[in-house]
């Protein structure tokens, strides 16, 4: 019997980060190791290298002791900068080089540019001297926000989850729900610091928000609860960017500590209050139900002082 087995289009995966820097990490220090045991290429390099940044290639190296590896899933992304610019004007320059590393030299820059969107980054064109330009690396927006948190956490998660979904597809709820609630449990932290830098009422409505998107079951979404998500998920999503800025700014300025004393103090004041309230509240209801006693057994003297106070009937 064969195995029910449902498939889909290659155009329709969307591959997790993990695996991304599984291919990418390994393939791209291949294709670096093949050019660069070239003499040619070597030479090719010094001179561009010597040109856009005035040092020889592995003189600029040396001298801010860079290294491509930094562990096993990954690259130096300064190096990986320098060598696209080069490698990209090798090919645009037309010079000659051997063809036992002609794909190398074409597939090189496509995964490096790869390697650094996985990595949240991205290039720009920067001018140098000569009024030449060059691409610069710099950081996404999300990355700028993100990088102190993961500092932190000593962790490149929230990274991931950000950037898979920023890249996923409007439709596509299922994933978006699922990340968004693994980047939930980093922004739960900070409930203390959303209500002092954005108001307790607000707070409020946000973690009500958040809860109500964590009960649903990514893999059995109604339509209702697509909608629903769809309306919602971005926004909470940017609301949850904004705490984690909030986070990494009071986590460096040592205020984290403070601002959950000051929320712990705050909730035992709410609870020192309901207490008093609520006990407020019974010594009212036995006051109040004294009163009907008193009131009781006034009224029941009084009807018994009436009735002795009557004559007796006479006999007959």
């Amino acid at each position: 019997m064969a195995e029910n087995k449902q498939f889909q289009s290659v155009l329709d995966f969307r591959p997790q980060f993990e695996n991304i820097m599984d291919a990418l990490v390994p393939d791209i220090q291949f294709s670096y190791s093949a050019i660069m045991n070239n003499a040619t290429i070597q030479t090719y390099f010094n001179m561009i290298c010597m040109e856009y940044y005035g040092y020889e290639y592995f003189q600029l190296l040396r001298l801010n002791k860079l290294e491509l590896k930094l562990s096993e899933r990954t690259l130096n992304l300064t190096i990986l900068e320098i060598v696209y610019n080069i490698v990209t004007q090798i090919v645009a320059r037309k010079w000659r080089y051997s063809e036992y590393i002609a794909y190398d030299m074409y597939i090189l820059p496509l995964r490096i540019k790869k390697y650094i969107n996985a990595m949240n980054y991205k290039f720009i064109e920067a001018d140098i001297a000569n009024n030449k330009r060059v691409l610069k690396l710099v950081s996404q927006p999300t990355r700028i926000i993100t990088e102190e948190i993961i500092d932190v956490y000593h962790d490149d998660k929230i990274n991931n989850i950000i950037y898979q979904f920023r890249s996923s597809a409007k439709e596509d709820l299922e994933k978006k729900l699922a990340l968004f609630k693994n980047l939930t449990l980093f922004v739960r932290d900070a409930e203390p610091l959303i209500n002092q830098k954005l108001g307790i009422e607000f707070g409020k409505a946000f973690i009500k928000d958040l809860d109500t998107l964590d009960k649903y079951n990514p893999s059995t979404l109604n339509e209702k609860e697509k909608k629903h998500i769809m309306k919602v998920i971005d926004d909470l999503f940017n609301i949850n960017l904004i705490v984690l800025l909030y986070m990494s700014d009071s986590m460096k300025a040592g205020a984290w500590v403070k601002i959950r004393e000051a929320e712990n103090r705050r909730l035992e004041l709410q609870l020192t209050q309901k207490t008093i309230e609520e006990a407020n509240r019974r010594l009212q209801a036995i006051k109040k139900e004294s009163e009907e006693i008193k009131k009781i057994a006034t009224s029941a003297a009084n009807i018994k002082s009436k009735s002795s106070s009557k004559p007796a009937a006479k006999r007959k």
